[in-house]
């Protein structure tokens, strides 16, 4: 039975974290087209969704289980990617009209989102892996330690990252590498000075 139920669950994982992808990349497409109203709006009502229909699921279910919370987010991530779809149809269609060439288009996003993604991963190897080394030679209690240290680190980026998804937009709609590295330039100094106040 056990083994039933996890697969159950990998299935609805691997549905969710699709669904959860596809909205993702509708996002920074956005993003890149420098709509950050948009973006930040569906990243919003995907929240709101999320804790709203789990608040209604608790209420309305009896015995809530795990799968209250797996049809909560079903709904949150499912109207979430209708509506990011809704927002990056006029930019498709413009595209097309531009008549550039989707390999091309899909040649470049997979060299740089691997780069990224590979970023990303090594950052989360090197930043949790420091946990599973303190716990072993440590203890416990010094992880709760580092744990709560590395939460406020954490929460520092949140300002520095939004002026990145800012850079961000700003550098893929331009072509002047002038600009570019004034901007990166000027950026990069607020992001220091906010990361260390």
């Amino acid at each position: 039975y056990l083994s039933n139920f996890n697969t159950i669950i990998a299935v609805h994982i691997t549905i969710l974290t699709s669904l959860n992808a596809l909205t993702s990349v509708n996002t920074n497409i956005l993003l890149a087209k420098e709509s950050i109203t948009k973006a930040n709006t569906l990243i919003f009502v995907q929240a709101i969704l999320s804790i709203s229909s789990l608040l209604l699921f608790l209420h309305l279910t009896e015995n809530p289980d795990i799968f209250s919370y797996l049809s909560s987010l079903y709904i949150a991530y499912g109207v979430s990617l209708a509506y990011s779809i809704f927002l990056i149809l006029p930019i498709i269609k413009k595209q097309n009209a531009d008549d550039h060439s989707w390999f091309n288009v899909f040649k470049a996003l997979f060299s740089t989102g691997l780069t990224n993604q590979a970023a990303h991963l090594f950052q989360l190897i090197s930043f949790r892996f420091s946990f599973y080394l303190l716990d072993y030679f440590q203890g416990k209690a010094d992880v709760g330690i580092f744990s709560n240290a590395s939460s406020l680190v954490e929460a520092s980026w949140m300002i520095t990252n939004s002026i990145a998804l800012v850079q961000y937009a700003r550098i893929s709609n331009s072509k002047d590498n002038n600009y570019n590295v004034l901007i990166t330039s000027e950026l990069m100094k607020i992001s220091f000075v906010t990361a260390f106040a």
